[in-house]
């Protein structure tokens, strides 16, 4: 297991631990993980709506949707998880991350910005028709947090900002999709 992989073990473990009582008082009202993945994608498009045009209701909107989606892994893993709401959760999260990066890009109106969008899709894409076999980086939680800062008021190099994070999506992405080829031709 390589050190990315530890530390997203250890964080999923703290935060298992940390959201272990809401999670069981969630549990008793009998509130499923694909209820609290449906609040993360409610949350998660009212965030990328807000994405540039007011600040406060993206950061609100965004910490929502992040707390409800690190909620619904939480639930699935005291209760019966089910593939079906471990795909409608990673569909969930891949359609934020890529409404973030399309609204991004047209804020940009930079053509790598496009590139970028259309490679992660095409990662995505293969992720699907594998079941998850060809592995891919996720960005959502990054991207947030990137657009978080850049975004902020008293931010004044936002395009700057916004584009070296573009650049990290876009090695990541072209990293997913190298391993994704060899996972394939394997």
């Amino acid at each position: 297991m390589g050190i990315h992989q530890k530390t997203l073990t250890g964080f999923r473990a703290w935060r298992t631990k940390a959201l272990e009582p809401v999670a069981k008082l969630l549990i008793k009202l009998h509130i499923t993980p694909n209820i609290l993945t449906s609040l993360s994608l409610l949350t998660g498009l009212a965030a990328i709506y807000f994405l540039f045009t007011n600040h406060t209701n993206f950061i609100i909107f965004a910490l929502l949707h992040l707390f409800f989606d690190a909620l619904d892994g939480v639930v699935a893993r005291l209760t019966q998880s089910t593939e079906f709401g471990k795909w409608f959760d990673v569909i969930t999260d891949t359609l934020i991350s890529i409404l973030a990066l399309v609204k991004t890009a047209l804020f940009m109106q930079e053509l790598y910005a496009y590139i970028i969008t259309v490679l992660f899709i095409i990662a995505f894409i293969i992720y699907a028709i594998t079941k998850g076999k060809a592995r891919m980086i996720f960005i959502r939680t990054v991207s947030l947090i990137v657009l978080a800062i850049a975004t902020s008021p008293s931010i004044p190099f936002t395009i700057e900002l916004i584009s070296i994070g573009f650049g990290v999506v876009g090695i990541l992405t072209i990293f997913s999709l190298g391993r994704q080829v060899r996972w394939i031709s394997q």
